[in-house]
């Protein structure tokens, strides 16, 4: 190991020893796609791939109801419109997240409100949460990051007796565990994507889970066109969208769950290493890996400086280190409350923009990422890892 550390491995060799995400589909599941293909039987108003896929996504994570969808950006929409969220409502996100947990309250017209991130989770924080709660707020969406759970079930308490929903946005965290218990039942709804870099992927698509039933049956109505179960094809009881899985999709996403736990034991197998060799060389960084998530899904393995030069500069070398070593490493999410054309359509609905947000700006400049194939990874990538790392932090 130790002279895989000084040599390193040359980037074109390197490359060829990470594996793709996602992983190629065996026979069986080629033959499962083409079998759907040749049937004709392609949407799921049709077929019973999808519908069987909300059986088994409602199954894993211990809820009556999982409706699959478009993408997870959709998902989060229709939670939103089912918890009756409208125009000019306000919905605490966190400012450390992708784009789409504040995108899709604007899609509806209603207004992100910026909420600070916890320095020991990086997920957001319930204590500020509880300080940007306002007489418009509707809902909240802690994000579960990396694979780890926010504290959902603590906010959905404090916020208990009020009208406020707590949606989950689970999208990098399937099948994660908390000690107040699984994701998908710590809020009232949660959403799921199957985007092509998720655990289970199928290019596109998403899932939106909930314990209500009769959520599950307003969400199952939103993304049918208004319809309602055991209704007419033309009986439209409420204002509705196709925003239909296809089967396809469903074969994809299906599969990958046949295959979960298994690359679940394999990326925490990498984690463990790659944490285990950077603290073998003493390397000035810290793994954020937070303590009160049991099952932590390893969808990314968010790094942070450790040293007094705690500054961007040496965050962009460690990354710049890596992507010249050939691993596909990330300086992960910016501040989203920064973007200005986010900034613009708040303004624009008559929402004010949040700065005093230390954490977030902190994190967004000290964090970098390796994605879950760095994790499914060897010794010999992982040792390139720590090795570049190490290059670059002096």
């Amino acid at each position: 190991m130790a002279e895989v550390l000084k040599a390193g491995v040359a980037q074109p060799e390197l490359a060829r020893l990470i594996p793709p995400w996602p992983p190629k589909p065996s026979a069986e599941v080629e033959g499962r796609m083409l079998e759907v293909v040749r049937s004709g039987l392609w949407g799921s108003t049709q077929g019973h791939v999808v519908e069987a896929l909300g059986r088994r996504l409602a199954a894993l994570h211990g809820v009556r109801a999982a409706t699959c969808c478009t993408n997870g950006t959709i998902a989060i929409a229709l939670a939103l419109r089912a918890a009756g969220v409208r125009a000019g409502d306000e919905v605490i996100v966190p400012a450390y997240t992708f784009l789409a947990t504040a995108s899709a309250p604007l899609l509806l017209g209603a207004i992100p409100v910026f909420a600070e991130i916890d320095p020991a989770t990086l997920m957001i924080d319930p204590d500020d949460v509880r300080r940007k709660v306002s007489a418009k707020t509707r809902a909240v969406i802690p994000v579960h990051l990396a694979g780890a759970v926010a504290e959902a079930h603590a906010i959905r308490q404090q916020l208990a007796g009020s009208r406020i929903v707590v949606i989950e946005d689970a999208a990098q965290a399937i099948d994660a565990t908390h000690v107040d218990g699984r994701v998908g039942t710590l809020g009232d709804m949660a959403t799921l994507s199957f985007q092509t870099s998720k655990n289970v992927a199928a290019g596109e698509g998403g899932a939106v889970l909930t314990d209500n039933a009769e959520l599950g049956d307003i969400i199952w109505s939103l993304h049918n066109a208004g319809r309602s179960r055991g209704g007419g094809w033309y009986q439209h009881d409420r204002v509705g969208w196709n925003l239909r899985m296809t089967e396809m999709q469903g074969v994809l996403a299906d599969a990958m769950l046949d295959t979960l736990a298994e690359m679940d034991a394999a990326r925490a197998a990498g984690w463990k290493s790659l944490a285990g060799l950077a603290e073998a060389e003493r390397l000035p960084v810290q793994v954020v890996d937070p303590a009160r998530t049991t099952r932590h899904a390893r969808h990314l393995m968010p790094w942070q400086l450790a040293t007094a030069r705690r500054d961007k500069t040496l965050r962009d070398a460690v990354v710049a280190a890596l992507q010249a070593a050939g691993i596909p490493a990330s300086a992960g999410y910016p501040p989203i409350n920064r973007m200005p054309a986010i900034r613009a359509e708040v303004a624009a609905l008559g929402g004010r923009p949040v700065d005093d947000l230390p954490v977030t700006e902190e994190t967004a400049a000290l964090s970098w990422w390796l994605p879950q194939n760095v994790l499914l990874a060897g010794e010999e990538v992982h040792a390139a890892v720590i090795a570049a790392m190490a290059k670059a932090l002096g």
